[in-house]
């Protein structure tokens, strides 16, 4: 998996999310299934903390919008990033 497609995953859950009926089994589903992948094709200490907090906090961004809010913007900074 690339930088680039590890970013269009996070997107995808990021839209999951932000439905205007937020899809939370799916992005529970997503989020899962990215770290799982993560774990076998990237190496770990080259993917940013924030990512990580981001797939195993959706439960509780499910909860707190405020929450919510800080890992979307944490994780800006590398969804922004440029082509790997």
């Amino acid at each position: 998996m690339t930088y680039h497609d590890l970013r269009l995953k996070l997107r995808e859950i990021i839209a999951a999310e932000n439905a205007v009926a937020p899809q939370w089994p799916k992005v529970g589903e997503l989020s899962l299934s990215l770290k799982g992948q993560l774990r076998h094709e990237l190496e770990l200490d080259e993917i940013p903390e924030a990512v990580f907090h981001f797939l195993d906090d959706f439960d509780i961004r499910e909860r707190d919008a405020a929450y919510a809010s800080k890992q979307h913007c944490d994780l800006q900074p590398f969804l922004d990033g440029g082509s790997d």
